[in-house]
């Protein structure tokens, strides 16, 4: 009779220490910066983040976005006449 080795398919792997940091703890801090993050950061405080990113200068201005800049300038209506608005159009 022929002898074979029969494996598991379920091989259990033992966890490093470098999984358990890696996975477990680093996973974790990671989504729980994410919610601070979203619980520090209200929708408009986004919005007028990323329409104020259009204005960056590196890359010759490619982020620039005239619909941002509308947005930005209706945001600060008090700062921008109905003149400026529309030639901002």
């Amino acid at each position: 009779m022929e002898e074979t080795n029969h494996r598991s398919r379920r091989v259990r792997h033992p966890v490093t220490n470098y999984h358990h940091f890696r996975v477990d703890i680093f996973c974790q801090v990671i989504d729980q910066i994410s919610l601070e993050m979203e619980n520090r950061f209200s929708e408009s405080n986004t919005e007028l983040l990323t329409c104020l990113a259009c204005l960056d200068p590196r890359d010759k201005f490619s982020n620039f976005c005239e619909s941002k800049l509308l947005n930005l300038a209706e945001l600060y209506s008090c700062d921008f006449s109905s003149v400026d608005r529309m030639e901002l159009k």
